[in-house]
C-alpha cells in the first residue's frame, strides 16, 4: 500500500510537497503515535492509495485436470484455462 502511495505522491509534485512539509509542523521533536495520527494530509494520501489500489483485489485461479474444458469443484463446474492442460 505504502508503494502505491508513493507512486502517486510521485506523480503529483504539490501533494509529494505537502506531505513532506506536514511531519515538519509536528511541534515536538520525538512524535508520539497520537502526533502522527495528527497528520491529516498524509493519512488521506495512504487512504485514497488505498482505496485506488486495494491489496489483494482478484487471484486468479483456473482448475487444472485432464484434457477437459471444465473441472467439477463441489456441485458446480468451473471453467479451465484457455490453452492449459493438467
Amino acid at each position: 500500500m505504502l508503494t502505491s502511495a508513493r507512486h502517486l505522491l510521485g506523480r503529483d509534485p504539490g501533494a509529494q510537497a505537502l506531505v513532506r512539509e506536514e511531519p515538519v509542523q509536528c511541534p515536538v521533536p520525538s512524535p508520539t503515535a497520537d502526533d502522527i495520527a495528527a497528520l491529516t494530509y498524509t493519512t488521506m494520501v495512504v487512504t485514497e492509495a488505498a482505496r485506488l489500489y486495494p491489496p489483494a483485489t482478484y487471484i486468479a485461479r483456473w482448475a487444472r485436470r485432464g484434457p477437459a474444458r471444465s473441472a467439477a469443484v463441489g456441485c458446480r463446474q468451473a471453467p479451465m484455462s484457455p490453452g492449459r492442460r493438467g
